[in-house]
């Protein structure tokens, strides 16, 4: 991504949404985006390369349950994004 990076996106759509289901697909190696994206509620957080059935599982696992899955708050310590 060119700009804003997934945690930039992230805080983004729970500015608007705090119970939108989001699944953050990466191809960075890191357990801290791991657990930023945690920290703001991420629905589902993939590796790409994943498989596809493994994605399509995930998106309706993410449909079922949206409403329960993200915070009601999320962290406001203006935490770097990293993408």
């Amino acid at each position: 991504m060119s700009g804003i990076g997934g945690i930039g996106v992230l805080k983004q759509i729970r500015a608007l949404d705090k119970k939108a289901a989001v699944i953050m697909l990466t191809s960075a190696e890191s357990e801290a985006m791991e657990s930023q994206a945690t920290l703001f509620g991420i629905t589902e957080f993939l590796r790409k390369g994943a498989a596809l059935e493994t994605l399509m599982a995930r998106v309706e696992q993410s449909f079922k349950g949206s409403s329960d899955t993200a915070p009601d708050t999320h962290p406001t310590n203006g935490t770097a994004g990293c993408g």
